[in-house]
């Protein structure tokens, strides 16, 4: 998990993140009110909504909500629309990447207001609006009818080295599994704060502090409110979820780890957890791969943490990993734990001698 957050300024900010979303927010005789205080006037439908300043009239946003089927696919998409006043400039955003709210413009005002900043107690920012206006965001309309299937393949060989380093997942199909329940849907997982902000791409729901520890689904379940397919999963919760990859699935596990960085405040009592790639798992023991240093763990079913190894001092490696798996490891005394392979031994070494 990101370690800024064990900072002061970091506590600080979750602190004033707190009191920010216990806000009141509320929609009532064309106005929108937060904690009783009316900062905008609105007109319109769920469809066509326009903002106004209530001091400067000429200060509007218009926002326009559309859903539909496209041929060849069952599934119904949503997204809304952010335009100035002549529609000069457009900006698409995925329904569920807006606040959470049983009721529709509830959500999209709170997330103009906590998260784009462009609703404020003041009224309407229209800087703010601007530079949110000013970042290159996919037509949907486009994307989902396929319509730029060809021109992704025709510059399938020009993938950016920073597509290339993201190892970020954004709205990617699969399913998460937290104790005995299984939710399918698309997922969304941010591994890497950095790469998240240069890619373009939208997660409202986003806080950097939640980096490698926060998991968002959106269920695709048929004959379930829209308004209820949400669901976000913390890795503390022990939980394993997977996302398709051509016609494969690759796996993650939330789980603390024992050694490293994250391993020490995890000693003094804070809550390390992260979701990490499985590498191999077999007879109730896992090889991970930690998302932050990229190294290699061992979580065995009686443990309630994983063990990372220690890369950097062998004879402190072996003694630690030899009490976390209660069996002699003394044969890996010259052995690379850098290296997957060196994970994978250790796995089938465990499985047969000691997993018993």
């Amino acid at each position: 998990m990101n370690l800024r957050t064990f900072s002061l300024v970091s506590i600080l900010f979750l602190l004033l993140g707190f009191q920010a979303s216990a806000q009141k927010f509320k929609l009532k005789k064309g106005q929108v009110l937060v904690d009783g205080v009316a900062i905008a006037a609105y007109d319109g439908d769920n469809y066509n909504t326009v903002f106004t300043d209530l001091k400067d009239k000429s200060k509007k946003i218009i926002v326009t909500y559309t859903a539909k089927t496209f041929a060849g696919s069952e599934t119904r998409r949503q997204w809304v629309t952010f335009k100035n006043e002549d529609a000069s400039k457009k900006s698409d955003v995925k329904l569920e990447d807006l606040k959470f709210s049983l009721n529709f413009r509830k959500g999209l005002v709170q997330s103009m207001f906590l998260d784009f900043k462009m609703l404020t107690m003041e009224g309407l920012d229209m800087q703010a609006f601007a530079e949110f206006m000013s970042v290159d965001r996919p037509n949907l309309e486009d994307e989902y009818s396929g319509k730029n299937k060809k021109a992704d393949a025709l510059n399938a060989d020009q993938v950016t080295a920073l597509e290339k380093d993201d190892i970020n997942i954004y709205a990617r199909k699969g399913f998460v599994i937290v104790g005995e329940e299984k939710k399918e849907g698309v997922i969304t997982m941010i591994f890497d704060d950095n790469a998240f902000q240069k890619s373009g791409h939208t997660v409202l729901k986003y806080n950097p502090e939640e980096e490698g520890t926060y998991l968002r689904l959106f269920s695709l379940e048929k004959g379930v409110a829209e308004t209820k397919r949400f669901l976000g999963v913390n890795a503390e919760s022990n939980s394993r979820f997977c996302v398709e990859v051509g016609d494969d699935m690759e796996c993650y596990y939330g789980l603390q780890l024992k050694g490293g960085m994250a391993g020490a405040l995890g000693a003094i009592g804070f809550n390390t957890a992260a979701f990490h790639k499985i590498i191999a798992l077999k007879s109730g023991v896992a090889i991970v791969k930690d998302y932050e240093t990229g190294g290699y763990a061992i979580k065995i079913s009686s443990e309630s943490k994983g063990y990372l190894f220690n890369t950097s001092n062998k004879d402190k490696n072996i003694e630690k990993l030899a009490k976390y798996l209660d069996c002699d490891m003394s044969k890996f005394d010259t052995a690379d734990f850098s290296a997957e392979s060196t994970a994978l031994d250790v796995m089938k070494y465990y499985n047969s001698t000691c997993n018993k």
